[in-house]
């Protein structure tokens, strides 16, 4: 049940509530029925204010935990898609930089020249079987 029909209807049982009090007040006593009195009345109608305060204080309160659940997930949600955004961006910006791109070929040129002094290495280390170089052609034994 939505919260505005919840106190839409809890507003309407109130006020048939309150009718039907005082309808029955103007009503002639019957001869073995006490009389109410004024005093009583407004205590019972009084009361009848107190406990519709504190029905709709709740219904407040459910409606307010409620909202502020939904609040919560709307903002990690949106928390979530602003971070993936701003990451990307932040990404794509360190990619394209000429930082990133020299430190890649640096690193690249370093382990191409260790494989390729490995390589250098291995086909001079002597006949231990057909010797081949980075690229996998066979190296011509030494004269």
């Amino acid at each position: 049940m939505k919260p505005a029909v919840f106190l839409v209807l809890l507003i309407g049982v109130t006020i048939i509530v309150l009718n039907l009090i005082f309808i029955w007040q103007l009503q002639a006593p019957l001869p073995n029925h006490p009389v109410v009195e004024y005093k009583d009345f407004a205590a019972i109608l009084l009361t009848a204010v107190a406990v519709i305060v504190a029905v709709l204080a709740m219904a407040v309160a459910i409606i307010a935990i409620w909202g502020y659940n939904d609040v919560i997930r709307r903002t990690e949600a949106k928390a979530d898609e602003s971070a993936a955004k701003v990451a990307g961006k932040a990404v794509e910006t360190h990619l394209k930089s000429r930082e990133f791109v020299e430190a890649v070929q640096t690193a690249v040129n370093a382990l191409v020249e260790e494989q390729v002094r490995a390589g250098l290495t291995t086909a001079n280390a002597g006949p231990s079987g057909p010797q081949t170089n980075v690229t996998g052609t066979a190296i011509p034994p030494a004269p």
